[in-house]
């Protein structure tokens, strides 16, 4: 949500942009911003949606209203857009387009960490701070919306992001 500021400060970076399906970001979120508290990244609208909406909902109108502004704002400036669950599905080919994005050459740590990476989540690698937010209440990180939320949440949630996940490639 800082692009603009980032790329006045640093013309010569570059951006990659990872896009992950809203309503699993929901699911993900709920844990920190889904109740009484909001402990992620906080959106200009956060107030408004802690006093309107909770739960999953908010946690996708939240997911929303990061990505509108983060699509408009890299609408001007060159950047790599990676697909989450392309890089779940297939770390090596997409670290690799990742790689040449960044003019870096490939490296065995790189390509070993990404033979780390999976969808199952039982008995999976976990990065250090996800470890704090991981819940364990779904068994794949693609799709994982399917088992955490329940017919309601999911009618509302795709009828709020429905355009949106489109827009990205997503099926609602």
């Amino acid at each position: 949500m800082r692009l603009p500021y980032i790329q006045s400060i640093f013309p010569e970076a570059k951006i990659i942009h990872i896009v992950r399906d809203g309503r699993d970001v929901a699911c993900s979120l709920r844990a920190g911003c889904g109740g009484d508290s909001w402990l992620h990244l906080k959106p200009p609208d956060w107030q408004q949606l802690m006093m309107s909406s909770h739960g999953a909902i908010r946690c996708a109108l939240c997911w929303r209203s990061v990505l509108e502004i983060a699509l408009a704002d890299l609408s001007g400036m060159t950047h790599l857009q990676v697909r989450y669950e392309d890089l779940v599905t297939e770390p090596q080919a997409t670290v690799s387009k990742v790689l040449n994005f960044l003019a870096l050459p490939p490296h065995e740590d790189v390509s070993q960490f990404c033979d780390r990476i999976q969808n199952d989540t039982a008995n999976s690698y976990h990065a250090a701070n996800q470890v704090f937010w991981y819940r364990n209440d779904h068994t794949h990180r693609i799709g994982r919306w399917k088992e955490n939320l329940d017919a309601e949440e999911i009618r509302e949630i795709n009828f709020a992001l429905g355009p949106l996940l489109e827009r990205l490639g997503y099926r609602v």
